[in-house]
């Protein structure tokens, strides 16, 4: 992904442009959309969760998703990234620097920064696969078959 945009916790809940990004279950605990704006700012650095993939499947918060998911201290919009999920591509070989883990920092040199660079702008942009987890627990969409 290429950041494009840095926003609060506190921010992201109340821009509009981000309200899709909000789960919504219907009745019969039906998720009708997933998101991952689901924390709702209560004041003095407190949230709510609402229900979603990030809640216990009764609805309750779920601690410690909250904890880590809170971890940091902003979070990253972007309109140009490419989301994998369970269809995840592998890595070349010769890229095998890259592979760190999610939520660390990495420092490439230019040569690697370019043949990273080279290999990711080749891919399509855009969501291509439900989250593993969905997928692993049963509750893919459906809607991601590309």
């Amino acid at each position: 992904m290429r950041v494009n945009e840095v926003l609060s916790f506190a921010r992201y809940w109340r821009d509009r442009r981000f309200c899709r990004k909000r789960p919504k279950w219907s009745e019969g605990l039906t998720v009708q959309r997933v998101g991952d704006n689901c924390y709702e700012p209560l004041g003095d650095r407190r949230f709510r969760q609402h229900r979603g993939h990030h809640s216990r499947p009764d609805g309750r918060e779920h601690e410690r998703t909250m904890a880590h998911d809170l971890s940091g201290l902003n979070v990253l919009a972007s309109r140009h990234f490419t989301y994998y999920g369970a269809r995840a591509v592998k890595l070349p070989e010769h890229l095998a620097f890259a592979v760190p883990g999610r939520g660390h920092r990495v420092r490439f040199s230019d040569g690697e920064r370019r043949a990273l660079r080279a290999w990711l702008t080749r891919l399509p942009r855009g969501i291509h696969g439900d989250p593993r987890s969905f997928v692993e627990a049963g509750r893919s969409t459906g809607k991601c078959t590309q």
